[in-house]
């Protein structure tokens, strides 16, 4: 729903759509699952375009680390199924890359 909601533009609907799959996933697995990494990113997205770019700045830092942590970590990377891990490697490169380009970062790398 959050994702069709995006595509319309109304970012200030999709929010809270993806707080609440944040809130669901968190309570099945752990603040700091990497299964939080995609709806992250979809919430980073949805706050910078609706303006609230300080809120979009750390949600996207959050995703960016989970990747990292998920990709690095035995631990985490063990519980990964292909699917995860390839969405994962989407989200990294994303979270990356936005999260520079809304820091004013991104022509610089």
């Amino acid at each position: 729903m959050g994702m069709i909601l995006m595509a319309k533009g109304k970012y200030n609907e999709a929010i809270p759509v993806f707080r609440k799959n944040l809130e669901t996933i968190q309570m099945d697995t752990a603040i700091d699952s990497p299964h939080l990494v995609p709806t992250l990113h979809l919430l980073g997205r949805s706050l910078w375009r609706n303006g609230e770019k300080a809120e979009a700045q750390t949600t996207l830092a959050r995703c960016s680390r989970l990747t990292v942590l998920a990709l690095k970590d035995p631990a985490f990377s063990t519980n990964l199924d292909a699917n995860l891990a390839a969405e994962g490697l989407v989200a990294k490169a994303g979270c990356e890359d936005e999260w520079l380009l809304y820091q004013g970062e991104f022509e610089r790398r």
